[in-house]
């Protein structure tokens, strides 16, 4: 090992620190305007769990289930299981499954939408380690109006 290995090594830490606290003061700054809230009487409530299991080192599945509130309006509550994910290699995930919505709508009929879905994730290898990738899914939304 050559004598400066270990200072070359503190300095990628001190570019990294120095990155994430520029991420950090980047976040703070704009935060105020993302944050805002338009009115009172259009927040929505959510309570999501999000469990993942590995099955294999190449192979996982998830699932989603949440319910959401807008005090006025609705509850909707989502049911997203079987989901999983195929690694086909280091830069390409597979992902598909399933997803179901039921609206108990306070003032209209209440529905039920299902949303079958295909999926896939690209990743992008960088020298930082930092998980970069897109994500692209299509749906289809099939949407039950349950009063007719």
């Amino acid at each position: 090992m050559a004598s400066g290995a270990p200072a070359e090594t503190c300095m990628k830490c001190h570019r990294l620190y120095r990155l994430a606290g520029f991420g950090l003061l980047l976040a703070l700054a704009l935060r105020p305007p993302l944050a805002r809230a338009t009115d009172d009487e259009n927040n929505e409530y959510q309570f999501n769990v999000n469990p993942s299991v590995r099955i294999t080192d190449n192979f996982s599945t998830f699932g989603n289930f949440g319910y959401y509130n807008q005090p006025d309006d609705y509850s909707k509550y989502r049911f997203g299981w079987p989901a999983m994910e195929w690694k086909a290699n280091d830069w390409l995930h597979l992902v598909g499954g399933f997803e179901a919505y039921y609206t108990d709508n306070y003032d209209s009929a209440d529905t039920l939408e299902l949303r079958p879905f295909a999926g896939v994730k690209l990743f992008f290898p960088n020298k930082a380690k930092i998980r970069l990738y897109n994500f692209t899914r299509y749906e289809y939304r099939a949407i039950e109006n349950l009063d007719t």
